[in-house]
């Protein structure tokens, strides 16, 4: 399953893990695909699509997990 098609099932911690071992699945398969290898640029990255996109979301399992896979593709 692809990774945006798990991301959009995550509604609890079940599914938040399933999300999370698949993203770990996919930066081990395809790192050239990550706009951000090292942890640094990950965290940094994922921080700015959080302050960026100001949605005004309720913190939930489904936010942590889009925040996490931010850190893979937002520059």
């Amino acid at each position: 399953m692809e990774l945006v098609e798990l991301l959009q099932q995550v509604k609890d911690r079940d599914t938040f893990l399933r999300f999370v071992k698949a993203l770990h699945e996919d930066v081990a398969k395809n790192p050239d695909e990550w706009q951000n290898a090292s942890i640094e640029h990950f965290l940094e990255s994922a921080a700015a699509w959080m302050q960026d996109s100001k949605s005004g979301e309720v913190l939930s399992w489904k936010l942590f997990a889009k925040l996490l896979y931010a850190g893979k593709i937002y520059e």
